[in-house]
């Protein structure tokens, strides 16, 4: 311990830090916050504490606290492969007071070579939730990790995360100082977000195909058949198309509900920067475009084609893109199957969300028998569309119906469906969708609404 000399008493503590707070205001100087200040807006920020403050988002994940080198850490693992989350069990900043203000977030980690993670700070309010992340890999020896955030809610809560992908079991994700400060106290303008805001009321479309047939004839059937389309389902199975294609001038006025399928390995590669950086900066603003990367991810994942990870990485390189180009009337839009939002799928949305600063918009395709071609009845919408909408609701984001559509049962002349397709219109609109799209197609079974009744029914919403 360092001795003091009787003699010669020491200056008080607050008359020092007076001393040193006037010649830093005299000089003009900036002081960050120090790691004592940041600490104290985190509780048991190093852990000496054990897990006090402390949680997992799952049953299924491990918190403990270890000595590593001799000082305390937290050290997270998990029974199953699982995002693996070290939680603040009380939102660390409980009012935000006024938007505008910067806050750093920072921690240690380290653990299995190999897995890759994000450093998170949530906004939570009234509003909803407001994600902010930045990306870490994992190897076994420490690494600081830290986030500047420029706060976008009044009176928001701010909520710590610090997560591993896809931990595997048994694998460790380890944390350590997590400290939190004010970078600047006063308020600052908050910045005008780059993308619009979503379109009130639900519109009704069909998707168009360019198998076999041209665009042109393609969306002259559909007009023909349901009226002139308010919105339009456009899938490209590689890259996006070119707004020099005859496509453009086609849909113009038209919103578009379109979808892409580059490889993530070829997206996170920057092969197709270049391409993207021009198509977003080109894209038309006379109609609103809800663009999704890969829709329906999920199958693609289970078998092997891409990780969770990749997806998700893979958006977000995509997204940062779209911001640069700034087009206030394009919305990313993430379009899973209807299925993974039921509870016996096993899935979490979550797992291919990459978040809320980039996927503005919530959309699925739920169908009627997709994979049960001898169904002979037609399922109502508390069974196959309300789980997606319910966890649509929950999410807050905005949300639309993708593609959904139904064969024509054995024994229905249409009107069956004719009133099944009512039930789907009014359960969207009175929950707020933005967009409804059938699936006018024979992929995969003969989906198209070539019967009076049907067709007649799916008339009266395109034209509301």
């Amino acid at each position: 311990m360092l001795q003091t000399s009787s003699s010669c008493p020491r200056t008080p503590t607050w008359l020092f830090l007076w001393l040193i707070t006037a010649m830093v205001a005299t000089l003009g100087l900036t002081v960050l916050p120090t790691t004592a200040q940041a600490a104290g807006l985190v509780e048991n920020s190093s852990f000496d504490e054990g897990t006090r403050h402390w949680r997992t988002n799952g049953d299924a994940e491990v918190l403990k606290v270890e000595s590593i080198s001799g000082d305390p850490a937290a050290v997270l693992t998990s029974t199953t492969e699982r995002h693996t989350v070290l939680n603040d069990v009380v939102n660390s900043v409980s009012d935000t007071g006024q938007a505008g203000t910067t806050y750093r977030l920072s921690a240690r980690v380290r653990g299995t070579t190999g897995t890759d993670g994000a450093l998170r700070l949530r906004e939570v309010s009234g509003q909803g939730t407001v994600e902010h992340e930045t990306s870490f890999d994992l190897t076994g020896t420490w690494q600081p990790v830290s986030l500047d955030v420029t706060t976008t809610r009044a009176n928001a809560s701010l909520d710590i995360n610090v997560v591993a992908w896809d931990l595997p079991a048994g694998d460790r994700l380890v944390v350590d100082d997590v400290t939190l400060a004010t970078v600047t106290a006063s308020p600052s303008p908050t910045p005008e977000p780059c993308s619009g805001t979503v379109p009130s009321g639900t519109e009704f479309g069909a998707s168009m195909t360019t198998s076999g047939i041209s665009a042109e004839d393609s969306l002259d059937r559909l007009d023909d058949a349901f009226g002139k389309l308010p919105v339009v389902r456009v899938f490209d199975p590689d890259l996006p198309f070119d707004w020099s294609h005859q496509r453009n001038d086609l849909l113009a006025g038209r919103t578009m509900v379109m979808s892409f399928r580059p490889m993530p390995q070829e997206v996170l590669s920057g092969q197709h920067d270049a391409f993207f950086r021009r198509w977003f900066a080109e894209a038309p603003e006379d109609r609103t475009i809800y663009w999704s990367y890969i829709h329906e991810p999920e199958p693609l994942i289970r078998n092997g084609r891409f990780t969770a990870t990749q997806y998700r990485q893979a958006w977000r390189r995509i997204e940062a893109i779209a911001d640069q180009a700034c087009k206030p009337n394009m919305f990313a839009t993430l379009i899973l199957t209807g299925w993974t939002a039921t509870p016996a799928s096993g899935r979490d949305y979550r797992d291919y969300d990459a978040g809320r600063d980039v996927i503005d918009v919530l959309a699925w395709d739920p169908y009627n028998g997709a994979s049960d071609p001898d169904r002979d009845y037609y399922s109502p919408v508390s069974t196959f569309m309300a789980p997606a909408v319910e966890t649509s609701v929950a999410d807050g984001r905005p949300w639309g119906i993708a593609e959904t559509g139904s064969r024509l049962v054995p024994g229905d002349d249409g009107r069956g469906r004719a009133a099944w397709l009512r039930s789907v219109a009014e359960y969207a609109i009175a929950n707020d969708a933005q967009f409804v799209t059938y699936f006018q197609s024979t992929r995969d079974g003969d989906w198209r609404l070539n019967d009076p009744y049907s067709r007649a029914v799916w008339r009266d919403y395109v034209a509301r």
